[in-house]
């Protein structure tokens, strides 16, 4: 006779089972109801159209269009008054010197504010009246609509034969753009002219998790030192000296120092990276992430999230006619749209750096990120999304 404990076990494995079940069939059930089957992209009157430098009103081109420009380069910007400049800067110093070197190349650069309360159209827009309306244009969006929104308003309106989305951030080294074009030209030849190259930041992954030493550093004389401040904080090298600091502002009695930090055991400064640390909580949120997008979505692309992406531009009308998130999980359904045509993708290591201001908050964007995750899965899994037929509407 079986005892009544292993009874009450077998019971709860079937109870536990039973729930399991009924609950992934309420949240799959919950996933059809709550989508629609194809991608709607909702212009309101005021999105179709951009101020030239003279502040005159243009109606916006269409990815349907032919191309006109050799690269398209979109930045979804939302509340980016401050950090968008020296992006902008690093980005059009490049582009600018890329033609005078060639000038065959074309380009433009679309940053898209995504219904910001602060005065970041008016910030993008000084740079369309100095370098004019053909090379730089904003796309001011009524409401905010997410990242991914952003991107795809952006990635409808562009002209370039390549199109490159680039955060507002800066915090990819904007040069790297030419380790993504030699990568996209190692992936020929391009079925139907479609092809990715994904900017990476997996090699860093090591060095990311790494917890720093920290010291209490106090300087009477800082002339021996070299700094260049950003915001809070600065980097600072010992003439001579390969290592970097990270050193943080304190506030310290006036009586120990003039000045006073926090110094961070960064990286060698032999080529030009810093290493910045992640805390034991968001590496452990990094890891589960990653987890669930490799289990549900995407394999065999290390890094699906950095926002430096290069699409030829039959990708990029392929892949965002048929995307439907919105928000920061994006990158992770433009990826299983492309693996699902067999587009190929490269994943291409790039030079990154944290940048203070992110408006990823921890804990509540990545619970948001992992429900549309579990989302992307379920909707196509029960056909409610279904790329066939949206790849024959195309």
């Amino acid at each position: 006779m079986v005892s009544l404990p292993l009874q009450l076990v077998v019971l709860g494995a079937v109870l536990g089972a039973a729930l399991a079940a009924a609950v992934f069939i309420l949240i799959s059930f919950v996933a059809f109801i709550t989508t629609m089957e194809l991608p709607v992209l909702y212009q309101h009157e005021e999105e179709k159209f951009f101020l030239n430098a003279r502040g005159q009103k243009e109606t916006l081109p269409s990815i349907r269009d032919s191309p006109t420009k050799q690269l398209s380069v979109v930045v979804p910007s939302y509340n980016e008054e401050k950090r968008l400049p020296v992006m902008m800067d690093e980005a059009l110093g490049y582009l600018e010197e890329r033609q005078k070197q060639d000038p065959t190349f074309t380009y433009e650069v679309i940053v898209v504010d995504d219904g910001s309360k602060d005065q970041t159209s008016k910030v993008a827009f000084k740079y369309c009246q100095k370098y004019g309306s053909d090379k730089v244009r904003v796309i001011t969006l009524v409401k905010n609509r997410g990242k991914g929104g952003a991107v795809k308003m952006g990635v409808f309106s562009s002209r370039g034969e390549k199109i490159l989305m680039a955060d507002a951030d800066g915090a990819t080294k904007f040069r790297d753009i030419e380790k993504l074009e030699k990568g996209l030209n190692d992936l020929q030849p391009w079925p139907d002219q479609m092809a990715i190259a994904c900017g990476s930041r997996a090699h860093l992954k090591k060095d990311s998790i790494a917890q720093p030493k920290t010291a209490m550093l106090c300087f009477w004389e800082t002339e021996a030192l070299t700094s260049h401040w950003h915001q809070d904080s600065c980097v600072t090298q010992s003439p001579g000296n390969e290592l970097l600091l990270f050193l943080l502002p304190l506030h310290c009695p006036e009586q120990t120092a003039s000045s006073c930090f926090l110094l961070i055991y960064c990286a060698s400064a032999a080529n030009g990276t810093v290493v910045f640390y992640r805390s034991y909580f968001r590496t452990l949120l990094m890891y589960g992430f990653h987890f669930l997008v490799w289990f549900l979505c995407v394999k065999g692309i290390r890094d699906t999230q950095c926002g430096f992406k290069l699409l030829t531009r039959e990708a990029a009308s392929q892949t965002f006619s048929s995307l439907h998130i919105e928000r920061w999980a994006f990158d992770v359904e433009l990826l299983y749209i492309a693996q699902f045509f067999k587009i190929p993708i490269a994943e291409i290591a790039v030079n990154w750096t944290e940048i203070e201001g992110s408006k990823l908050v921890p804990f509540w964007s990545w619970l948001q990120m992992g429900k549309d995750l579990l989302f992307i899965r379920l909707r196509y899994m029960t056909g409610a999304w279904r790329l066939e037929q949206t790849r024959k509407m195309n």
